[in-house]
This record gives C-alpha cells, structure tokens and sequence, in this order.
C-alpha cells in the first residue's frame, strides 16, 4: 500500500511539473525546428504517429509562429486523439496568414466540430463554403469539396440537436449483408428503407448503397 502510494504522489508530481513546462516553455525558433526534425524522421521510420505528434506539439509551442510546425501538430491530433486540441494550433495559423491554405477554414471547423463546440464549427465551415462558392475554378490540391463540407454541414446541424435532446442509442453490426469490412463511416438510413455508407476502401472514398429493413423493433 505504501508502494503504491508513491508511486501515485510520484506520478501527480511529475504530471503537474509536465503542464507547467508546457505553460511556461519559453519560445525558441532552434529547438522548435529540432523538435520538428524529430517528428519528420520518425514518419519517415517508425511512422509512431502518437511520438511524432507529442514532438509536433512540442515544436509548435516552442515556436507559436512556425506556421507549419503549427499546422501539423493540429493535423496530426486530428489523425489521433484529443482531436480536438487541433483548433488552437489551426487557430494560431488563421490569425498570422489566413491565406496559408485555401481549406484552412475547413481545418478550423473540422477542430471545433471534434470538440462538440456545432456553432463555431458551422461559422467556419460556412466560412469556407462561401470560399469555394467565389472561387468555382480553383484545383488546388488544397481544397475540400462541396460535397464533403454540405455532409460536415449537416453534422454540425445534427449533432445540435442530438446534444440538446440526448437519448439512449447502441449501435450494432447489422451482419455481412449491410456491413463490410471496410471502415464505415457516417452511415444514415433514408426514408427508413436504404441504408447508406462510405467505405475506405484501396481505391479511396466511395459511396455504398445497401438496401436494409428498418423497423422500430430494432431502435
């Protein structure tokens, strides 16, 4: 018992001194660069997203102006956990070059979306709608299309409701017929009569249509 107690005060102290460096880490351009070359080699070997991102983030508080460095720690907690922390970071970039990508917009409100926060997710990717809307010709690889920010539109628009009047919902496997073995993502039933997928699959995003019977049994 008094082993395991140690180690608990051990284990508070040394989690409260980790946050007070993180909050008082003096900026430094050298070390923030180092910081990133870290987290490059490691993608390049290991690929040890959860190691590179803790570098990135390092990398972007050392430096709160290497818009880069900024941009994939933000980009890099959006591939892993605590999604959203990635709004400070794209944040940071909006506020010293908003113009840094085209998308940038849609990075933001992807960040607060993550955190639940609809209202500021739906300002920016608004934002970024009317973006695409005045600039109908732009193939840059930096944008993200229509279809991608109507559908994140709606989550926002969903997910507003889904917080204010939560209900209790499970979610299971509908068996081989609906569900693949690819990764899912966002399905929806449609008129109680079709069920909707998007699957990763080796040839990229495409959408899967599947027909399904829904009855209030299964609800």
């Amino acid at each position: 018992m008094y082993s395991l107690r140690r180690e608990l005060i051990f284990l508070t102290v040394f989690v409260t001194l980790t946050q007070l460096a993180f909050a008082q880490q003096p900026q430094d351009k050298q070390l923030a660069k180092d910081y990133m070359e870290q987290a490059e080699l490691i993608m390049a070997g290991t690929k040890a997203m959860d190691d590179a991102r803790d570098l990135m983030t390092l990398s972007a508080n050392a430096d709160t102006s290497n818009i880069n460095a900024n941009f994939e720690a933000g980009h890099m907690h959006l591939l892993t956990i605590n999604k959203d922390f990635a709004t400070k970071y794209f944040l940071r970039i909006y506020r010293q070059d908003p113009e840094y990508r085209f998308d940038l917009e849609y990075w933001i409100g992807k960040g607060y979306q993550y955190g639940l926060d609809f209202d500021n997710a739906l300002t920016y990717y608004l934002k970024y709608r009317d973006k695409l809307a005045k600039n109908p010709n732009y193939q840059g690889k930096n944008k993200v299309g229509s279809m991608e920010v109507e559908r994140r539109i709606a989550e926002c628009n969903n997910g507003k409701e889904f917080v204010a009047s939560p209900k209790n919902y499970s979610i299971i496997n509908m068996g081989s017929e609906i569900n693949s073995s690819e990764s899912e993502i966002a399905p929806a039933l449609i008129g109680g009569t079709f069920f909707f997928a998007t699957s990763d699959t080796d040839g990229g995003n495409e959408w899967l249509m599947k027909q399904a019977t829904w009855n209030d049994s299964t609800a």
